[in-house]
């Protein structure tokens, strides 16, 4: 087993704000009003529902709640980066995601119906550093079996948030690896959730609800992506909050960047301005394969159906990994050849068929090298968000208090004596 550390850093690029330090709590409706807090992001914003919806109705501490929700998801103002929702009912989800259009969601939904928890995450580069090149080396070597279209397609589907099945709306993992046949079915075959963007029992719960309800999944991968301290903006007085008001503008990526502090080796922390907006990460990787029994044993060590390891800042264990995702693509070749055999078994009888029968996945599978780059690109880009966030807020708020203080007039207001 090796052990590497990280060497190489990327360019930067530009990204997309996103992020706030603080946060609305909404107590639970069992109380008869409703209170509100300012919290810090390291406290994920938390709200409870006291009743399940009735069988011939709903209550009305449920439908307030329910329109809470739905107010919070669609809010395009509200910069909190992780919001969750507890004690939300099946019936509860359903109700949220039938009552939004689709192109209102600002966020990415994740339920887990085992623990009653409704996870609500701003997207960030972050949270896509992991997805992006995973999903393009997977669909490469998926391709390389070689299947004919006319038989169907292997394919990736990234972070789509909803998915129509079987007449219910399911929400469907960050990463899907499925098999879409010729009458148009789609079978998934291979989940991944990121927890970056979510707290990791919550992805784990979405995990374990998904494979129960998908008998046809092969396996599950969890990637824990874990900032070592939580995020929060910056204080009100603080050096940093004076440093941003003498700012008019807020800066680009590459002049942020150029204000990092100096003394900063690790490549992920972003010290800018008198405030950290990125701390150091950790991250790792988890796949389970579905055991000959057809059940995921989540407890279970096997190597050939488990493997973790460890993927930044320190390698560790990828070879682990390696083989099992070798395994899983395996599985899904053979997979997918004894569905097409269903509809055309002759032709999958034929010598035609024999490369994609003896198909193995390619090697090197990943280049772990590109995946991490990926991740530093991905932390410099979510610090340069949360900077690009606060600094754009304190900007309105200054040009706000100076029209107060002119009157909207450009000058001092007066104030008129008898």
């Amino acid at each position: 087993m090796t052990k590497r550390s990280f060497v190489k850093s990327p360019s930067p690029a530009n990204i997309q704000s996103l992020s706030n330090n603080k946060a609305t709590l909404l107590e639970s409706p069992l109380k008869s009003k409703v209170q509100t807090k300012i919290c810090p992001t390291s406290t994920p914003l938390q709200r409870e529902a006291s009743l399940k919806p009735a069988d011939n109705g709903v209550s009305r501490d449920a439908k307030d709640f329910r329109k809470r929700i739905i107010a919070a998801i669609t809010d395009g103002d509200n910069g909190q980066e992780v919001e969750e929702f507890f004690n939300v009912s099946k019936d509860d989800y359903h109700y949220v995601l039938d009552a939004i259009d689709d192109e209102k969601i600002t966020r990415k939904l994740a339920y887990a119906s085992e623990l009653k928890l409704l996870t609500a995450t701003l997207p960030n580069r972050l949270h896509q550093s992991y997805l992006a090149p995973m999903s393009a080396t997977l669909l490469g070597a998926v391709g390389s079996i070689g299947v004919p279209y006319r038989f169907g397609q292997i394919r990736m589907q990234n972070d789509v948030a909803i998915l129509s099945a079987i007449g219910k709306k399911l929400g469907i993992p960050d990463m899907l690896m499925e098999y879409k046949d010729p009458s148009g079915d789609c079978i998934p075959l291979w989940a991944t959730e990121i927890s970056v963007s979510q707290t990791k029992k919550s992805a784990r719960g979405r995990l374990r609800d998904y494979m129960k309800s998908r008998k046809d999944l092969l396996a599950i991968s969890l990637v824990d992506v874990k900032e070592m301290n939580k995020h929060a903006g910056p204080q009100s007085g603080s050096e940093a909050i004076q440093i941003l008001k003498d700012r008019p503008s807020v800066s680009t990526f590459p002049e942020w960047l150029s204000h990092r502090d100096a003394d900063d080796e690790d490549p992920i922390v972003m010290n800018t301005f008198g405030h950290t907006w990125q701390h150091p990460i950790t991250a790792t990787i988890t796949t389970w394969l579905r055991h000959p029994d057809g059940s995921f044993h989540m407890k279970d060590r096997d190597p050939d159906f488990y493997a973790t390891a460890s993927l930044f800042p320190e390698r560790e264990g990828l070879e682990d990994v390696d083989h099992v995702f070798r395994r899983t693509l395996e599985r899904v070749k053979d997979h997918v050849v004894s569905l097409i055999k269903v509809r055309s078994p002759s032709d999958v009888d034929s010598s035609a068929f024999d490369p994609i029968r003896t198909w193995s996945p390619p090697t090197p599978l990943i280049n772990w090298d590109i995946l991490t780059d990926e991740i530093v690109v991905g932390a410099k880009q979510t610090g340069y968000g949360r900077y690009a966030t606060w600094h754009n807020r304190i900007i309105k708020r200054k040009a706000k208090e100076d029209e107060v203080t002119t009157g909207g007039s450009g000058s001092m207001k007066r104030t008129r004596t008898a």
